[in-house]
């Protein structure tokens, strides 16, 4: 499934968990998912509420574990961050959940520590909170993967307007560590006259997303609304997430590339099948002509998000470039699949596919026909023609 988020009123943890609830996500499924992480140091609770008339899901995550009362006011033991990296670590999620809720937890984290001036680890989230902020973060990630959410776009983000009281005094709105956070990402200025968009939900648009920008065209499933705790001017204090069908064919991939002029061309040649071997989809040369008039080539690799990190770090180690472009695009793929040809000489791996029209096509794979034609030492043609008659054989 793919996921608008149209954040017209800004993010926030609870925003964006009660928008998922909204699609169908259940709390007590969330409860369970977040008990062997939290114990008995949290609770969730959801109810409906009405903003400007529209119907949405507002979300509190209680914090048990260290809040006392001072008068009307809560107050929050914060983690650090080396502490909140221990408790995902350390807990039986599935490994997929664990990296990308670590992922939002250190983009937060990298930012406090330029802003305040401190080591990464002792980082203290006073502005997220403790518990409450682990339990917005890891649930919107499994409310993901529980939706089957694949793919991410979202609006440019609002930065809202005025001042926020926080644990260094009042700062302007939008907070420095949520500024920091946005550095790559479009935003604007709007007058809702608070903060409407946190460090939480900054760095959950900022690691989720895939695209900023309108909403990509998909076919529509669901809409849910998560509500903010404020009342701001103008629009109502939402987000809205749309839940869209994606059809098998389309996919979201990463192409990594870098221009090199000082490598021998077979140190070079055998970079590709080292990246091959690591996880890249398709790896190429392009000759180009560089600076001091010098023959030089374009690496490019393409790959999957989720390899971008490995592979990238593979190619700086593997070849003499300094740095590396990236960026992700939309492929669409025809449906395929590994099928085997019974040929008079043995058997053929090869590939079907299924073409727009719903008639199929099957090619021979190179390797299979070169190995057998070895083992009978027979030529490739040979083979090859068989394999083709096998397949034409299948297609009737």
């Amino acid at each position: 499934m793919h996921l608008h988020m149209d954040c017209f009123s800004g993010l926030s943890g609870d925003m964006a968990l009660g928008a998922l609830m909204d699609l169908g996500v259940p709390v007590d499924w969330l409860k369970e998912q977040l008990t062997p992480l939290l114990e008995d140091r949290f609770d969730i609770t959801c109810e409906q509420v009405l903003k400007r008339g529209i119907h949405a899901v507002n979300v509190t995550v209680h914090d048990h574990s260290h809040a006392h009362h001072h008068g009307d006011h809560h107050h929050h033991h914060a983690l650090d961050y080396r502490k909140i990296r221990d408790l995902i670590q350390g807990s039986p999620l599935k490994g997929a959940v664990k990296e990308r809720a670590l992922c939002v937890f250190h983009r937060i984290a990298v930012a406090e520590a330029k802003i305040h001036g401190c080591d990464i680890d002792t980082v203290h989230f006073h502005e997220v909170g403790g518990i409450d902020a682990v339990a917005d973060i890891v649930g919107v990630i499994l409310a993901l993967d529980y939706l089957g959410v694949t793919t991410v776009s979202c609006s440019p983000l609002p930065l809202g307007s005025g001042t926020v009281t926080c644990a260094h005094g009042e700062l302007p709105v939008p907070a420095p560590a949520t500024l920091e956070i946005l550095k790559g990402i479009p935003v604007y200025g709007n007058d809702a006259g608070c903060e409407v968009l946190t460090p939480t939900g900054a760095a959950l648009a900022a690691e989720l997303t895939d695209h900023f920008g309108p909403m990509p065209e998909r076919v529509m499933a669901a809409v849910g609304y998560g509500a903010g705790k404020r009342e701001t001017k103008g629009l109502p204090n939402l987000v809205r997430m749309v839940l869209c069908e994606t059809s098998e064919s389309a996919d979201t991939v990463v192409e990594l590339s870098c221009n090199i002029d000082d490598m021998s061309p077979e140190i070079l040649g055998h970079s590709m099948e080292t990246l091959l071997h690591a996880g890249a989809l398709d790896v190429w040369f392009t000759p180009i002509q560089m600076k001091k008039n010098r023959p030089a080539s374009q690496l490019s690799c393409l790959c999957r998000e989720e390899d971008r990190k490995h592979l990238t770090e593979k190619i700086l180690s593997e070849t003499t470039t300094i740095g590396i472009r990236w960026q992700r695009l939309s492929r669409t793929t025809l449906t395929r699949k590994a099928i085997t040809l019974a040929c008079p000489s043995g058997e053929v791996a090869a590939k079907e596919v299924t073409l727009p029209g719903g008639s199929r096509r099957i090619t021979p794979e190179y390797e299979a026909c070169k190995a057998l034609a070895e083992q009978k030492g027979c030529s490739l043609a040979e083979i090859y023609t068989e394999a083709l008659g096998a397949a034409q054989a299948l297609l009737g």
